[in-house]
């Protein structure tokens, strides 16, 4: 029997008896299919079903069940809700029309085991909505029966629907799920509360727009789904520390008992990129405890890097790649303590995202064995530790941003970022920049408009974070009330027509535009001579 479109009633239920005074569902097929007994082509073309104020409506639909492709119908809600347009998208599983025996509501055509369809990079669900999935084929569910934890099947018992997303990981709201926060959360056994993803995913948005995330190499935080998540690097999520005998509570942490019990990331210096000698970070949250001179973090064969969050004399003691503690007086351990190294004679620490004390101590190779929470080469923790991190150096400004990520982490306090194009935000950006004896150092993360007033000759100038492929870096050079300064740019950046490279007016108070531009992320640099003004 040729294949044939065949009509299904619909009946469409928004949850809390919210109501929509107009609205239609657009059926779309995900991609041309084949009817491998009937010979039709399916298009993907897209049918679309009026519905009245009730929810009720029709659509005519080929049935996808014995196609070559798999494909599956993806339903869009266009209507006023509640006063305001809203679009709505769910993305159903195979629809399954028996010739002749229609009309259909969509409830019966959804076959035992049938998934919902989420792609790798998913747009996220709440639990309201994913009652409205079940709604929306006639199935109204209330949200409560859709514990954290629970799926589909188990909260409808006949199995008419079911997740394609690993079970009880469903969140957060209102946007998709960052890449590597999904690839963390799927890569545990803990089920995440929508709370729990929701956080989740808040944490490392905000580690990249900090620029942190790209610097560290091992990050782990307990958000109290259990403990498998809690042991997961957030970075990498296959690499799994071990706990060695610590005490876990969820939300808070592992306890040592100072003696012999430990976690074992499994990683030594050496599988850290950015942790390295003269350019490191190191750091722990720790939930609970008091003075002791246990070591809350270092490296298990070695003191060169290590935290003590409070000694027996109330001091912040910790290395960072050397051989002689810095110290600071505290007067609790709990927080974030972090020590930094910033240069081969240069380190710093910090309390609670605040540096507290630095020096010049010289730096000596990092230390030997596997990164270590509670334990520091054989001095052993008997407090809590409730998140690590290690990486490569942060400023001042990055130790803040980190300590407020963490301190949200573990409150529980989710604050999402906006969604900004960040590459159109950086491009419309101006930043003042001043040379310091000769050198302007830019980072295009801060903008790509660069202000400077010449004060000085400037005979070094240094780009950092160009943007993958196109981009365009404007300088506008004010001279002082001295003038005729000049720049000297790098040599492998190209002139006009081998001309003379683009210099600033040598005139006091004239501002002058000169343009770099890169087609491949910063690797070839062209430089143009922009516009002169008077101020």
């Amino acid at each position: 029997m040729a294949l044939t479109k065949e009509t299904i009633s619909l009946d469409v239920t928004i949850p809390d008896d919210t109501e929509f005074a107009s609205a239609e569902l657009h059926f779309t097929l995900s991609e041309a299919d084949a009817d491998t007994l009937g010979g039709v082509t399916i298009p993907p073309q897209t049918a679309v079903a009026p519905l009245d104020a009730s929810g009720q409506g029709s659509v005519d639909l080929w049935p996808v069940d014995r196609g070559t492709k798999g494909a599956y119908y993806v339903v869009k809600l266009y209507g006023v809700i509640s006063g305001k347009e809203e679009t709505r998208e769910y993305k159903l599983g195979r629809i399954q029309p028996l010739n002749g025996e229609g009309p259909y509501t969509l409830a019966s055509l959804l076959t035992a085991g049938a998934a919902i369809v989420l792609p790798a990079y998913y747009s996220v669900i709440t639990d309201v909505e994913y009652a409205e999935i079940l709604a929306i084929a006639n199935m109204a569910v209330d949200a409560e029966t859709l514990s954290p934890g629970s799926s589909a099947t188990s909260a409808y018992s006949d199995g008419l629907l079911t997740l394609g997303i690993p079970e009880g990981k469903v969140g957060p709201p209102g946007g998709s799920i960052d890449p590597d926060a999904y690839a963390y959360i799927t890569a545990t056994t803990d089920i995440f509360t929508n709370t729990q993803m929701n956080l989740t995913n808040a944490t490392v948005l905000r580690l990249r727009l900090a620029k942190i995330w790209n610097k560290v190499d091992v990050l782990n935080i307990d958000f109290g789904a259990g403990e498998s998540s809690a042991l997961v690097n957030m970075k990498n999520p296959t690499q799994v520390a071990t706990n060695n005998g610590a005490t876990y509570v969820a939300g808070q942490g592992f306890t040592g008992d100072g003696v012999a019990d430990w976690i074992d990331t499994g990683l030594a210096a050496a599988d850290m990129p950015n942790f390295t000698q003269d350019s490191a970070s190191l750091g722990v949250w720790v939930s609970s405890g008091g003075a002791s001179s246990g070591r809350d973090i270092g490296f298990s064969s070695s003191a060169a890097a290590y935290i003590t969050s409070r000694t027996p004399s109330n001091l912040l003691a910790a290395r960072a790649n050397d051989t002689v503690a810095i110290n600071e007086p505290v007067t609790v351990a709990t927080g974030l303590s972090g020590v930094n190294r910033s240069g081969s004679a240069a380190r710093e620490i910090y309390k609670d995202g605040v540096k507290v004390d630095n020096d010049t101590q010289a730096s000596t190779a990092p230390g030997s064995g596997n990164l270590s929470p509670l334990r520091g080469n054989t001095v052993y923790s008997d407090r809590t530790v409730s998140a690590w991190w290690a990486g490569g150096s942060l400023s001042e400004s990055e130790w803040s941003a980190l300590y407020d990520i963490l301190e949200d982490a573990r409150n529980g306090t989710i604050l999402v970022p906006p969604h900004p194009d960040q590459d159109y935000v950086n491009r419309s950006t101006a930043q003042a920049v001043s040379s310091a004896s000769g050198v302007l150092s830019v980072s295009m993360d801060s903008g790509h408009i660069v202000n400077t007033t010449m004060d000085e000759d400037i005979t070094t100038v240094t780009v950092t974070d160009w943007p993958t492929g196109v981009s365009q870096l404007r300088f506008f050079f004010l001279q002082d009330a001295t003038g005729d300064w000049e720049v000297t740019w790098p040599a492998a950046w190209k002139l006009e027509q081998s001309g003379p490279a683009p210099q600033p007016s040598p005139v006091i108070g004239y501002n002058s535009e000169i343009v770099a531009t890169s087609l491949d992320g910063g690797t070839t640099v062209r430089l143009a001579a922009g516009g002169v003004w008077n101020g």
